[in-house]
């Protein structure tokens, strides 16, 4: 995962903001709005997702209709306040995006927005990335989606932008195909639409049980109702992996063995980490970790060699062209 950093308090004060709107000189025109600007960003690229936490205060963004019209840009936007004030601004309306709501804005569309004191997180996605969603999204752009249906892209969302992810073929399709299905589900407006097919149905539950891992309520009942599928569908789609039960659990193994793997993770305890994927306690968790991976936790944690890094980091001039590659592809 190809990643970039940018802190207005490298810089001194007089070349701060200026360094910070040359960022965005492709996209959109960035001014003060009066109060301190401040600017903190990390933007990470993984396949068709160009992916930012942004801690700004003080600063507009604005794209207007000759901009939007003239600089070929076709992608969409998430944007998921987690903080702050998000005010939004379209040729319809004016909104306030509240902590925990994502709103969706169509980039061939003009818009302005304005944040004070707000952290939040914006996803570029690939035009294609919606045309497969079988949704009209002429008319979704300022549109907030709507809370409970969105929850999980929220958490996908934070959870994506906390892991450093290989921006390699196989793991970004994977990527593209569950964040695809999140964001479907975000804008059904069927809140009792059942999936098409086999696929969908298991991308579904996967997408469910990764999202709410950490659960210990994460039981056939909850999962087959959130899918919306019968428990007895459930149960045939996953017979193959020796049902769904054994899934979560083997998922949870595998998540361990991730955390394990991360350096950061090294100063929390096996049993910690245990707990944070859901195991009900650290004795399950090594029987069901040594059943699939042939040791204990403790005994993959002292085997791993560690230091090993495969991230690298874009330059500054790569910005804008992770955002246009968008558009290309």
């Amino acid at each position: 995962m190809t990643s970039f950093v940018f802190d207005s308090l490298d810089l001194h004060q007089d070349q701060s903001f200026d360094a910070y709107r040359a960022l965005y000189t492709g996209g959109s025109d960035v001014e003060t709005n009066g109060t301190d600007f401040y600017a903190h960003i990390v933007a990470k690229r993984l396949g068709k997702l160009v992916m930012f936490d942004r801690h700004l205060n003080g600063v507009t963004h604005e794209r207007s209709l000759r901009r939007a019209g003239a600089d070929g840009f076709e992608h969409f936007v998430l944007q998921l306040n987690l903080s702050g004030q998000l005010l939004v601004e379209t040729p319809s309306h004016r909104t306030s995006v509240r902590a925990g709501e994502i709103i969706l804005f169509d980039m061939t569309k003009p818009q302005r927005t304005t944040l004070v004191d707000c952290h939040y997180l914006t996803f570029s996605l690939a035009p294609d990335m919606l045309a497969t969603v079988e949704n009209n999204v002429d008319g979704l752009h300022g549109s907030i989606l709507d809370g409970q249906k969105s929850s999980i892209l929220a958490d996908m969302m934070a959870s994506l932008m906390r892991r450093n992810l290989l921006n390699e073929p196989t793991v970004a399709r994977r990527v593209t195909q569950m964040f695809r299905q999140a964001l479907a589900l975000a804008l059904d407006p069927d809140e009792q639409s059942r999936p098409r097919d086999a696929n969908e149905a298991m991308e579904r539950v996967k997408l469910l049980v990764n999202a709410h891992l950490a659960e210990r309520e994460l039981s056939p009942e909850w999962i087959a109702k959130k899918a919306n599928l019968s428990r007895t569908r459930l149960y045939e789609l996953f017979k193959p992996a020796g049902g769904i039960s054994r899934y979560v659990q083997k998922t949870r193994a595998k998540k361990l063995r991730q955390l394990l793997a991360m350096p950061e993770m090294v100063r929390f305890s096996v049993s910690t980490l245990c707990h944070q994927v859901g195991f009900a306690n650290e004795s399950h968790a090594i029987r069901t970790f040594s059943e699939f991976f042939a040791m204990s936790p403790g005994q993959y944690r002292r085997q791993l060699d560690g230091g090993n890094s495969n991230n690298d980091t874009a330059s500054s001039s790569d910005f804008d062209g992770w955002i246009r590659a968008l558009n290309a592809s």
